[in-house]
């Protein structure tokens, strides 16, 4: 069975607007008797609870349950992406503005490979942070890995 994975997107996506939640992925597995569907979802500034992802839970899988274009058996998690995950995106950067972040930089900024500092501001491509020592731009395309510091 072939699950197309933009068109789950497509369905759930004005839910997930809806609560104000933003999708960060979706993971499919197909196994033997079943398919996984695992959503990882967050809230724009951070910090999705339990209780909204047992709600989102229910919701989606009523949702694709309706539309009905999952003709097999199928296992819905929806979950935090978690604290430690890498950031990669602008929303990612987003979520985790004003909270210290550590930089692996593909080249050199300031003659450093690493930076680390807490987010000011995220513009466009560009992240802005406080490295404690001044401000230093980071253009999104030039960040390798880039994990938040606890």
């Amino acid at each position: 069975m072939y699950v197309e994975i933009d068109k789950i997107k497509e369905i759930i996506m004005p839910l997930l607007e809806n609560y104000g939640i933003d999708l960060v992925d979706l993971h499919f597995h197909k196994g033997r008797k079943k398919i996984t569907l695992k959503f990882l979802v967050d809230k724009p500034c951070g910090g999705i609870s339990l209780d909204d992802c047992a709600k989102l839970n229910e919701d989606i899988g009523d949702l694709l349950d309706q539309q009905g274009i999952i003709q097999e058996s199928f296992l819905l998690e929806v979950s935090s992406p978690g604290l430690d995950r890498p950031l990669s995106t602008i929303k990612d950067f987003t979520r985790a503005k004003n909270k210290e972040v550590r930089f692996f930089l593909r080249e050199p900024i300031k003659g450093k490979l690493e930076l680390a500092g807490k987010i000011i501001d995220v513009k466009e491509n560009n992240i802005l942070i406080d490295s404690g020592n001044g401000e230093i731009e980071v253009p999104i395309e030039k960040i390798n890995k880039a994990k938040q510091i606890f």
